[in-house]
């Protein structure tokens, strides 16, 4: 029997597991990832990743969601708070552009990761913030 999804811890490092998805993708199986935020902290203090919380004034774990949804990823939230779940929504409401996608896609974790040490001190060590980008 053909699977209808497959459920991935999904890793910046290793490509959002572009590999894949791409197999489930020529498959027709769906594709969840979960842990988007929480297995990628480090990845995502990069710039690049920065460059776009900040051109569309969400919040980091709405565009890691926005570009999961756009590379064809269901993502996985994973939180029973309501705000975090209506913030999680709101990725639904705004677009990034290719040149976004594809800055995330390749992003991966350098020791030049602390180009924005002002930004890396609101992502703690054990979890990803949920405020708002534009805030301390």
């Amino acid at each position: 029997m053909k699977p209808s999804f497959v459920q991935n811890r999904c890793f910046a490092r290793n490509g959002w597991d572009f590999h894949v998805r791409k197999f489930c993708r020529d498959h027709d199986i769906a594709y969840q990832g979960f842990s988007l935020l929480t297995a990628n902290v480090q990845e995502l203090r990069h710039p690049n990743f920065w460059a776009v919380v900040d051109r569309v004034e969400k919040t980091p774990a709405q565009v890691v969601f926005r570009f999961a949804l756009q590379v064809g990823m269901i993502p996985l939230t994973g939180t029973s708070n309501p705000e975090h779940m209506q913030q999680d929504l709101e990725a639904l409401d705004f677009e990034l552009t290719e040149d976004e996608v594809l800055a995330i896609e390749v992003t991966r974790r350098e020791k030049r990761t602390m180009l924005f040490p002002e930004k890396a001190s609101r992502i703690p060590a054990t979890s990803y913030p949920r405020n708002n980008a534009n805030t301390a």
